[in-house]
């Protein structure tokens, strides 16, 4: 069987990544999947400046999803504000809550959506009177929009591999970008990953979840697909950092785009 821990971070964007990445996931699985659904609401002060889509989100998923997906289930409903651990943490808490019901042989997707506080600027756009710092910006949010597209394609819509890649080699855990850009430390950079249900219920192993400070955002990516007992990760898809924005990069994405 398959489960799909999918993390929504309900900032200004999110409702359209939702949208796409759910009709991805409706279009692209062929055997029975059950997905488990946490909204993180952004801080009470991006409420207030209206950077908010959680309710939205809610409804649309409750209203046009919920009534025909029976294996849908929206899991938590949560606010950044009063969470005691840190944005992804609330969604992987629930994978270790879940670990012992897991077989050995089934397959656990985790995803988010990433860019949700980005803008999409898919469209070119002149430079030359940007400063220094608004071109890094662009860029960023250009490289976020394809590093999130590659993880979708790879991960979602190409699940079948990375499901054989488990239940046919030695490798426990599928993922994209690994050690891409992250220096000096083993994960898999934008933290989608897939693993098999028996090295889910090793997790938290080494180091175990007493000595994670799930407080800090980032030990959601640095401590916890890798924390398992005997990783072996594999990476269906890995660019090197700098080549992201490339001629050979931009070539790729049209590559996935008219494949679909």
């Amino acid at each position: 069987m398959v489960h799909i821990y999918y993390h929504i971070y309900a900032f200004r964007y999110s409702f359209d990544i939702v949208k796409e990445q759910i009709l991805y996931i409706q279009n692209s699985f062929k055997c029975k999947t059950k997905v488990n659904i946490v909204i993180l609401a952004p801080s009470r002060q991006d409420i207030i400046s209206k950077n908010d889509s959680s309710h939205k989100i809610y409804e649309w998923i409750s209203k046009e999803i919920l009534p025909y997906e029976p294996d849908y289930v929206i899991r938590d409903y949560v606010f950044n504000d009063i969470t005691n651990v840190a944005a992804e943490w609330n969604t992987l808490n629930l994978i270790i809550k879940d670990k012992e019901i897991f077989a050995d042989d089934d397959s656990i997707l985790y995803i988010h959506t990433k860019g949700a506080s980005h803008q999409s600027p898919h469209e070119d756009i002149d430079t030359n009177n940007l400063s220094r710092n608004e071109i890094n910006r662009l860029n960023y949010e250009k490289n976020s929009i394809n590093w999130k597209r590659t993880m979708e394609y790879y991960l979602i819509e190409k699940n079948k591999e990375c499901i054989d890649i488990l239940n046919k080699t030695e490798y426990n855990t599928v993922g994209t970008f690994l050690n891409e850009p992250m220096f000096n430390c083993e994960v898999y950079a934008g933290n989608f990953f897939w693993m098999s249900g028996k090295y889910a219920k090793t997790l938290l192993t080494k180091p175990n979840e007493l000595e994670i400070d799930k407080k800090n955002r980032s030990t959601a990516e640095f401590e916890f697909i890798n924390t398992g007992v005997n990783w072996k990760p594999y990476s269906i898809f890995n660019i090197p950092w700098d080549k992201f924005g490339t001629e050979k990069f931009d070539k790729l994405l049209k590559e996935i785009e008219n494949e679909n």
